[in-house]
């Protein structure tokens, strides 16, 4: 089938390609699954880093590391991650000695 590059040409792959493979028109290898241009997938990468204070950690991860603040956050979010954990895992076991007895 055919896949076409950034540039709107079509460009012919074998889907029995290992992800080193370069088409044989010499063209940049491709691999299966989804195929973003270059804009599109820098868009994604930005809107991503650019969550949850990521462009601050990019500019100084030391800095975000050291921060008593926010070690408190995650040690508050992973408290409540562990205790929601035990909740839906007490939940589940006491089901499976439920099903067991009967």
């Amino acid at each position: 089938h055919l896949i076409s590059d950034p540039d709107g040409t079509a460009v012919p792959v074998d889907d029995g390609a290992s992800n080193e493979d370069a088409v044989e028109d010499g063209s940049r290898p491709h691999r299966k699954g989804l195929a973003f241009p270059d804009k599109d997938l820098e868009g994604y990468v930005d809107a991503f880093f650019s969550c949850n204070e990521g462009e601050r950690i990019l500019a100084d991860p030391d800095g975000f590391r050291n921060d008593d603040k926010e070690r408190e956050a995650w040690k508050r979010e992973r408290q409540s991650l562990t205790l929601d954990w035990k909740r839906k895992r007490k939940y589940a076991m006491t089901r499976i000695q439920k099903r067991v007895k009967i």
